[in-house]
């Protein structure tokens, strides 16, 4: 196996930035469409949020019993009770922006939403979250000839990106 399907998946999957940058700029120069690349996306994303919620489900399972888990299922109810369901689907779109697939879909394990809504939820989230991450790259690569630029434009520009959104959720 060639070592970019590798990355590819591995990223993908991962869904970490510069990882990802890297591996769309080289998708784009071996010719593969944006159609291709999404659908790749997709898939490894459904897999993180079937992986992540699982996991979240057993362990939920097991610290159920325990006073700490106890304390942890207060917690999150205590937060859907404070945004409310509307709240909490615009919560779960926007996280998924800039947050690990996986890990929501551990932390929306522990939350009484029904798994066919969140995984929906989820995906419209990694939909945007590629389509903002493939227009930079794009954008960046129609710009400048040069890929390591384009590279390094790309990373800064998401890295703001997830610094501002970070820190408005920071935010009470």
């Amino acid at each position: 196996m060639n070592i970019f399907w590798l990355q590819l998946f591995a990223s993908f999957f991962f869904q970490e930035t510069v990882t990802t940058t890297s591996v769309i700029l080289q998708a784009e120069q071996n010719g593969m469409s944006a159609i291709s690349l999404l659908g790749i996306w997709l898939i490894m994303t459904s897999i993180g949020i079937i992986l992540g919620y699982t996991i979240g489900k057993a362990v939920r399972s097991k610290l159920t019993k325990t006073k700490k888990g106890a304390r942890i299922i207060e917690h999150a109810e205590q937060i859907e009770r404070q945004i409310g369901k509307n709240g909490e689907y615009f919560a779960i779109i926007f996280i998924t922006l800039i947050n690990f697939v996986y890990l929501n879909a551990f932390f929306c394990s522990w939350l009484k939403i029904d798994f066919k809504k969140m995984f929906a939820l989820m995906l419209v989230g990694n939909i945007l979250n590629f389509y903002i991450v493939y227009e930079i790259t794009k954008t960046s690569r129609s710009l400048f000839s040069n890929i390591y630029s384009t590279f390094l434009i790309v990373f800064g520009v998401t890295l703001l990106v997830t610094f501002v959104a970070k820190k408005l959720l920071a935010r009470k």
